[in-house]
C-alpha cells in the first residue's frame, strides 16, 4: 500500500509500534530484514519497550535512541 501511495506522492515515514513483540528470534531477524530493506528510501521509525532489541539490530540501524 504505502509503495502505490509513493507512486504519486513524496515517501512518508513508517512508524511501528512494538511490531516484534510476539515474535520469535527467527521471525525478528525475517522482519528486520525485510524493514532495513524497505527503509533504503524512507524513514522507519520503530518504538518498542525491548532495550536489547535496539542493540541487537544496532548494526543495522543508523540512529538509534534508547530511553
Amino acid at each position: 500500500m504505502i509503495e502505490e501511495y509513493e507512486k504519486l506522492k513524496e515517501p512518508l515515514p513508517l512508524v511501528l509500534d512494538d511490531i516484534f513483540v510476539n515474535f520469535d528470534p527467527g521471525r525478528t531477524k525475517a522482519i528486520a530484514t525485510i524493514i532495513e530493506s524497505f527503509a533504503e528510501k524512507r524513514q522507519v521509525i520503530i518504538f518498542t519497550c525491548h532495550p536489547g532489541l535496539a542493540e541487537k539490530f544496532s548494526d543495522r540501524i543508523k540512529t538509534i535512541k534508547i530511553g
